[in-house]
């Protein structure tokens, strides 16, 4: 729920897992008005990040942080508070997070835009895509960035299992020796977070996660001065407290002995 007043008055975003839809609702004095509807095939079981970003009257929605549905005419409720709902339904919730933040950087990559690094990427089908036998990083046309929330979803489809391939997100990118990289290990089932420093490399934490080739797994690291928190599909993976050697840079993508596409980036700013 969004723009809550009391129990009779605000919006609400909610998933409807029997019917594959994701609808939008306002509630106005106990009364419920359809806004807009999307298509989207939800799982018993399995958990989601659903998001509202709200601009004056004007509301867009996403589902793992891929665009799902839009509205441009609220006028029910200027403000109002947050919550959860539920009806006829076992459900958790695992985290909640409100910001006021501004998008500097969507990219679906149809085709990509201008200023991304492509030596050794191409596009297919919507993907940013590319396939090496060592390490390929490209930067994005984001500006320089320090505080920020960064998202990108990724499917590693195969890799030289004797190397342990690797695909990931890099933020407060300085240059090819100096950024931090939050990436995937499917060889391992494991994410880990590093620090670059002029070419060295420092791992500053890592954590398990279930994953391996094929599957698309959403990424996401939120930084605030020198604390960073990683998420894989929503799920707290890995956290670092004590950035120091980047204050802020660009956003990109990096795979090494792999081959991995990205479908869409994502950068906030708070």
């Amino acid at each position: 729920m969004f723009r809550y007043r009391d129990e009779a008055n605000y919006y609400l975003l909610t998933a409807y897992p029997t019917l594959s839809r994701l609808r939008l609702w306002s509630v106005v004095n106990g009364t419920w008005y359809l806004l807009n509807e999307s298509y989207y095939s939800f799982t018993p079981g399995v958990s989601y990040v659903l998001e509202v970003a709200v601009s004056g009257s004007e509301v867009s929605a996403r589902v793992n942080s891929a665009p799902v549905l839009s509205f441009g005419a609220l006028s029910s409720h200027p403000a109002g508070s947050v919550g959860l709902r539920v009806r006829d339904a076992t459900a958790g919730f695992g985290w909640v997070r409100v910001q006021d933040s501004s998008s500097v950087l969507y990219d679906s990559f149809s085709p990509p835009s201008l200023g991304w690094c492509t030596l050794r990427w191409c596009t297919s089908s919507g993907t940013y895509r590319s396939s090496a036998s060592s390490a390929v990083l490209s930067f994005s046309p984001s500006p320089v960035l320090s505080n920020l929330s960064y998202t990108a979803r990724v499917r590693v489809l195969s890799g030289t299992a004797w190397k342990n391939p690797t695909a990931g997100i890099v933020f407060r990118y300085r240059d090819e020796e100096n950024y931090y990289l939050f990436t995937l290990y499917p060889e391992q089932s494991i994410a880990k977070l590093w620090s670059v420093v002029n070419g060295s490399w420092y791992l500053l934490d890592e954590g398990v996660f279930s994953t391996g080739y094929g599957s698309w797994h959403l990424l996401r690291v939120d930084v605030a001065g020198a604390r960073v928190r990683g998420y894989i599909d929503g799920m707290h993976v890995v956290e670092f407290r004590g950035l120091s050697s980047h204050p802020s840079g660009r956003v990109g993508v990096r795979i090494r002995d792999a081959e991995a596409e990205y479908d869409y980036a994502l950068a906030e700013t708070w």
